[in-house]
């Protein structure tokens, strides 16, 4: 099963994350990956790989509007609202963004 780690290890001030961690945003100071990014064993954010057996569809969503109905997908929050649909435990992703046991 695939995972997705938001936190990237960095810290930030001023809003900013050092630009080498790619699409990050500075969250209460913790550098966080941007929706539809994970972050890598050197904590840089990459676009997440979709496809049979990842947690993740591919689809994002936020605190007013969740994941549509026809994926079988939570939403997974980020501290700023905003967030990306997971599969829940036991589920995965097929090619299509559709969770699936």
């Amino acid at each position: 099963n695939a995972t997705c780690v938001i936190k990237s290890g960095g810290t930030c001030f001023n809003e900013q994350c050092y630009a080498g961690r790619g699409p990050a945003r500075c969250s209460f100071g913790i550098c966080t990956c941007s929706p539809g990014t994970c972050a890598d064993e050197n904590g840089v954010c990459r676009p997440f790989i979709l496809g049979e057996g990842s947690k993740y569809t591919g689809a994002t969503c936020s605190a007013d509007e969740g994941c549509a109905p026809f994926r079988r997908a939570k939403c997974e929050l980020n501290s700023d609202g905003t967030g990306q649909c997971a599969c829940g435990e036991g589920t995965v992703s097929d090619s299509r963004g559709v969770c699936i046991a």
